[in-house]
């Protein structure tokens, strides 16, 4: 069907490789202080991308266990398995105020049904110079 509506002009494809955009990350010039919030999968993914890339990392957990766990134990095995995370420019807080301290980014990586809750809790704390970055994923139910 596809070729057919090509040879009739109707559709037009181009073909290119897709890329991951990972601009918002290469564009920091000057390696900063990067705070994500949220602690699953997808934030301590990011967190170590960020890391890699030479950006010190500090990352919000909620649940203050969980927190003292990742910071002790360096890996969340049910989350990234065979991943350790680093131990220099990389903190866990679940003090939300101190982890956003003196940073030039905030991440906001919490689940799409915990996003409204985490910016309004955020807007207590943020100072207004920090650039804020959502990449929360999926939709609020409401």
């Amino acid at each position: 069907m596809q070729k057919k509506l090509i040879e009739r002009g109707v559709l037009r494809i181009k073909r290119k490789k897709v890329k991951f955009d990972r601009s918002w990350i290469d564009n920091m010039a000057i390696k900063s202080s990067v705070s994500v919030l949220g602690a699953g999968s997808w934030g301590l993914a990011l967190a170590k991308v960020l890391w890699e890339n030479g950006h010190s990392v500090k990352i919000w957990e909620f649940d203050a266990g969980i927190a003292e766990k990742i910071d002790r134990e360096r890996s969340v095995e049910d989350k990234l398995p065979g991943v350790k995370l680093p131990t220099e420019r990389f903190d866990v807080f679940s003090d939300m105020q101190k982890c956003i301290e003196k940073t030039n980014y905030i991440v906001i990586a919490v689940p799409s049904v915990y996003y409204r809750a985490t910016v309004k809790t955020l807007g207590k704390f943020y100072i207004g110079t920090q650039n804020l970055i959502s990449v929360t994923k999926g939709m609020e139910n409401e």
